[in-house]
């Protein structure tokens, strides 16, 4: 026998000739997926199973609260409908490396066999880091692409969150530091900027007024 779960959610405390109810298992009747329920001041809500939904009305919860969704209840239950959910919208724009159905779906405006193609190559001109390939990103001061650097590698984009260091690192003190590597005390910012956090060890910094 499907088992229903039956879930409560209470508006408010007050109780009918100051008793409290008794709380049965059961199930809500005809198809139903919420009812207010008088006595005990109560929305009760029933799971509708796959492929159902329950239409609640989140317009009169928006413009006048649960006020107007109690009112909206008062005429009978909410019935579980059938339901069919809207798929995302796909995220376009998408960088070399990436996979793609078509065309429309790269920041190149190429998908080769479901792998966004580069819109440059390595010493060519770019305008941000999806116009490069794998593994490279757009030099902000010269606007050509080039590879990453290895980690501990010298550096000269200071504070960029993606740039010469690529993703997991960030250009500090010179460096390509990596995420997390930093010990307790390092001092990682002077004038409480909190963009390198993600360098320290516990993944956590605090400022420190030592005036």
């Amino acid at each position: 026998m499907k088992a229903f779960i039956l879930i409560s959610v209470l508006i408010s405390l007050a109780m009918a000739d100051g008793v409290c109810p008794d709380w049965r298992c059961g199930q809500l009747d005809n198809g139903a997926c919420m009812h207010w329920s008088n006595p005990i001041s109560t929305v009760l809500i029933q799971d509708c199973g796959k492929g159902n939904g329950c239409p609640l009305p989140f317009n009169a919860l928006q413009q006048s609260g649960p006020s107007l969704m109690i009112n909206s209840l008062s005429n009978g239950n909410l019935t579980c409908t059938p339901y069919t959910p809207t798929p995302p919208t796909p995220v376009m724009d998408r960088a070399a490396g990436d996979q793609c159905r078509d065309n429309s779906f790269c920041h190149s405006g190429s998908c080769n066999q479901g792998i966004c193609d580069p819109s440059s190559q390595i010493g060519g001109q770019c305008q941000s880091h999806k116009d490069c390939p794998i593994a490279a990103y757009c030099n902000p001061q010269s606007n050509f692409c080039a590879n990453i650097l290895a980690p501990k590698a010298v550096c000269t984009d200071m504070g960029f969150f993606f740039g010469s260091c690529g993703w997991g690192a960030f250009c500090f003190n010179s460096t390509c530091t990596p995420f997390f590597a930093l010990p307790e005390g390092t001092v990682i910012s002077t004038n409480g900027s909190y963009n390198y956090v993600d360098l320290c060890k516990t993944g956590f910094a605090f400022f420190q007024n030592n005036s």
